[in-house]
C-alpha cells in the first residue's frame, strides 16, 4: 500500500541522506556519488508516492460527492412524494377518528366528500409545486435549426442553437448584437 511504501521510503531517505553526511571507516569517500543517486532516487521514488497519494484522496472525494449527490436526488423524490400524500392523510386521519361534528361525517355522501375533498388538496399542491418549478421538470431538448446566412462568405447552411448563434442581414439591424 501506499501507506507503507511511504514510510519504507523515509525512512531509506533519512538514511541516505546520514549515510552522506556522516563519514565511516567502512563506507569510502569513493561511494558518496553512488549514495547521493541512492538519495536521489528514493525522494522521487517518494514524490511520486505523495502525488499517488494525493490522486487517490481526490478520487475518493469525487467518489463521497457523487454519492452524495444521489443521496440527495433520493431525500429530494421521497420529500416530494410525502409533500404529494401529506394532504390526503391530513383529511383522512381527521376522518378518520371517532368525533361527533365533523363536518360532512353525519350526511349520506361524506365518504364521496372527503374523497373530493383529499383529491382537491393534492391537485391544489401538485399545482404549486409544478407552478414553482419544484414537480415535473423537463429538460427542454435542444433544436438545432438550420440558418441561411445572408453575406457572400457564409452562403452555406449552418446547424447551429438558434438561442446561441443568429445570423443578421448586412442592411437590416446594423448595430445591434447578434
Amino acid at each position: 500500500t501506499l501507506i507503507f511504501m511511504r514510510g519504507v521510503l523515509v525512512n531509506t531517505r533519512d538514511l541516505a541522506g546520514q549515510l552522506m553526511r556522516i563519514e565511516y571507516v567502512w563506507i569510502h569517500q569513493d561511494l558518496a556519488p553512488f549514495l547521493r543517486d541512492v538519495y536521489d532516487h528514493v525522494a522521487r521514488n517518494l514524490d511520486l508516492v505523495e502525488i499517488m497519494r494525493d490522486l487517490l484522496t481526490g478520487t475518493l472525494d469525487v467518489y463521497l460527492s457523487s454519492v452524495a449527490n444521489r443521496t440527495n436526488q433520493v431525500v429530494k423524490v421521497l420529500t416530494v412524494l410525502s409533500t404529494v400524500a401529506l394532504p390526503a392523510l391530513v383529511v383522512s386521519g381527521l376522518y378518520g377518528m371517532n368525533v361527533k361534528g365533523l363536518p360532512g361525517a353525519d350526511s349520506p355522501y361524506g365518504f364521496e366528500i372527503s374523497i373530493a375533498a383529499m383529491a382537491t388538496t393534492t391537485g391544489l399542491l401538485l399545482w404549486i409545486l409544478r407552478r414553482f418549478g419544484w414537480l415535473l421538470k423537463y429538460k427542454r431538448r435542444e433544436r438545432y435549426v438550420p440558418i441561411r446566412c445572408a453575406t457572400v462568405q457564409d452562403r452555406m447552411v449552418l446547424a447551429v442553437k438558434t438561442s446561441v448563434q443568429r445570423c443578421r442581414l448586412p442592411d437590416q439591424n446594423a448595430g445591434r448584437p447578434y
